[in-house]
């Protein structure tokens, strides 16, 4: 639910900012200003980097991507305890041939 009035406020944000910056194109046209000024306002700008921020904070909330880091279960282990991962174990490896190598 969070994440669904995340992405909603950013998403209005995003379109906002379209829309204010297509008006501020058409004002310049109707004001011949056009060549001179083509730079778009910074607010424009700050609005659109915020909505795409608000997105992408719901979005990753939404995916679970930050772990809970106080979370009691990690608290009780050390570090390479809690954020071992099986699948980059590697069981198979050359220490086998290197002791048969150096001990015969």
């Amino acid at each position: 639910m969070l994440t669904t009035i995340f992405s909603l406020i950013g998403a209005i944000l995003i379109i906002h900012a379209g829309y204010s910056a297509n008006h501020f194109k058409h004002l310049l046209i109707s004001m011949n200003l056009h060549e001179k000024s083509t730079n778009i306002p910074i607010d424009i700008i700050i609005e659109s980097l915020v909505g795409f921020a608000i997105i992408l904070i719901g979005q990753i909330y939404q995916l679970k991507l930050i772990p809970a880091l106080h979370s009691p279960d990690r608290l009780s282990k050390t570090i390479d305890e809690a954020f071992n991962r099986s699948e980059y174990s590697t069981y198979t490896n050359r220490q086998r041939f290197i002791y048969k190598r150096i001990h015969s």
